[in-house]
């Protein structure tokens, strides 16, 4: 059935508090929900500071390659040079671009009053701001949860208990000698040297404007400035797979909620997605080129998957 309590406002209204939600309270000896409205001017203050991000606008700067140049520390190790990086360039995005997040702030700001004019228009932009947050949740119990940091240690308690392995027992596969066997000369490409040329053609195979980690890199970064941090960003790439270890400060991922309905109520009605940083892409996609390669031996003839070229349609065809 179709809840008939329902909140009311104008678009005046709704300009003024972007980050209103509407709460049906549990209910009374009633046939009626009590209804709350929390509203805000400012919900910056609870969320945590912002990750850094690098900003495609930076490339139309000319003094960008210079800045790069001097920046980029190929003496030292990649983790130390990216770090030094980031630090020097928020404070040119601030003193020499001209912070592009007040200009954004600024061209909001302007088109908060163009949109204010047009009452008779709806406001389907402005609108998206406050699906991209999460305000209020139910826990497992059905409570609903309203106070920022109770939300916080609810979602990081759920997602902790998801993702936490469970004690798996291996036993020997009985069946053997079953299975293709590989020769040594076929798999001398899985422990070749990883090269400089490698590398190159594995990040400029990549999406430039992917979504990036926790670092903020988007892969455009790497890939207009590979003159300048290949150095350092191919020692590091190397060592990790002569050393067999990846750091820790590359196998941090940010974890980002999708909607799986219009109205979430809990964190089961969500989609958790991994950004990873391009470091960690580009180990993936090194191990998975070149096990491309191999997959035609491994995998049968009737079967589609992980073989380049084979698709489903082809057992509708053999059928």
């Amino acid at each position: 059935m179709k809840r008939l309590d329902r909140a009311a406002s104008n678009t005046a209204w709704l300009n003024k508090y972007l980050d209103n939600v509407v709460l049906h309270l549990p209910k009374i000896p009633s046939n009626h929900r009590p209804i709350l409205v929390r509203f805000t001017n400012d919900v910056s203050s609870s969320r945590g500071p912002k990750p850094f991000r690098f900003l495609a606008a930076w490339l139309t700067d000319k003094s960008f390659g210079e800045f790069v140049s001097n920046a980029w520390l190929n003496n030292l190790p990649y983790l130390h040079a990216a770090d030094n990086f980031v630090k020097k360039a928020m404070e040119w995005n601030r003193d020499n671009f001209g912070n592009i997040f007040t200009r954004k702030r600024r061209i909001l700001a302007r088109l908060r009053r163009v949109q204010k004019a047009l009452e008779t228009n709806p406001r389907r932009s402005l609108s998206k701001r406050g699906r991209n947050r999460i305000t209020t949740i139910q826990d497992d119990n059905g409570e609903w949860l309203l106070e920022n940091e109770v939300i916080k240690q609810h979602a990081t308690t759920f997602f902790s208990a998801l993702y936490t392995s469970e004690t798996v027992v291996f036993r020997p596969y009985l069946i053997r000698g079953c299975f293709p066997n590989l020769n040594v000369s076929s798999t001398q490409g899985l422990t070749a040297p990883i090269e400089d040329d490698e590398i190159q053609q594995t990040i400029f195979s990549m999406k430039p404007l992917k979504a990036p980690g926790v670092d903020g890199l988007h892969a455009i970064f790497y890939q207009s400035q590979w003159h300048i941090v290949s150095p350092s960003f191919c020692r590091f790439i190397q060592s990790t797979f002569n050393s067999g270890i990846i750091p820790k400060e590359i196998n941090t991922m940010l974890l980002v909620l999708i909607p799986k309905v219009d109205h979430p109520v809990n964190l089961k009605m969500y989609r958790p997605i991994s950004l990873c940083t391009v470091v960690y892409k580009i180990i993936s996609k090194i191990v998975a080129n070149r096990l491309q390669a191999l997959m035609p031996n491994l995998i049968g003839p009737q079967q589609t998957s992980f073989v380049l070229g084979r698709h489903i349609i082809d057992n509708i065809v053999i059928a």
